[in-house]
């Protein structure tokens, strides 16, 4: 706020001395969500890697099975074995609040059912693609709430650095400037009435 721009009155000054009171307030609320939004996402970016260390491993053990089978039953019986089931995996995609800030939460509404459908190699095979199915439904999960949760950060904490470094010491040096005007006017008011008052007293003892 320009200085120049200033109404130096009794009114704009406690107008301003509450504008700033509100603005500490809401600065004080944005701190505490700032703090609580980096925890979220290390926590979240923890899990993040742990959750696709496990995919990692899941493929591995997925792959050798497949190749191992592979070799015992050969292409076409694996082929003929997945052409006789085919269900679908459903899942529903719900907006869940983290902090204020929205991200989608994957649920599953309906999982394939597997058991008893292939012979006991295939069964093998087939309940280690399911598992990494859900691993990389909450791989997704993650990464989609570590975006949203980042971007609001980002936004929080450029709001918490300009309140803290520009907006707020800008109005309380307005304030201080305006509280120094009213102490010069209140003076100068004082000096009046103490001049009037011994001219009067001058007057009256003549």
């Amino acid at each position: 706020m320009s200085l120049l721009r200033v109404r130096p009155t009794r009114g704009f000054y406690l107008e301003l001395k509450r504008n700033i009171t509100y603005l500490e307030e809401g600065y004080k609320l944005l701190k505490m969500k700032r703090d609580e939004l980096v925890k979220e996402l290390r926590n979240s970016l923890k899990r993040l890697s742990e959750v696709r260390k496990e995919v990692d491993e899941l493929i591995e053990e997925a792959l050798k099975e497949y190749f191992r089978i592979y070799a015992l039953l050969g292409e076409e019986e694996i082929k003929k074995a997945l052409a006789n089931f085919i269900e679908p995996y459903e899942v529903k995609i719900l907006p869940v609040s983290v902090l204020g800030v929205y991200t989608p939460r994957i649920l599953s509404v309906k999982k394939p059912n597997i058991e008893g459908k292939y012979t006991p190699p295939l069964q093998s095979l087939a309940n280690k693609f399911l598992k990494l199915l859900e691993k990389l439904l909450e791989v997704a999960e993650l990464e989609a709430r570590i975006d949203s949760v980042s971007s609001d950060l980002e936004h929080t904490n450029r709001t918490v650095n300009s309140l803290e470094k520009i907006i707020l010491p800008d109005l309380k040096a307005t304030l201080k400037y305006i509280e120094d005007v009213l102490e010069e006017e209140e003076l100068d008011e004082f000096t009046k009435l103490k001049m009037i008052r011994n001219k009067i007293v001058a007057r009256r003892t003549r």
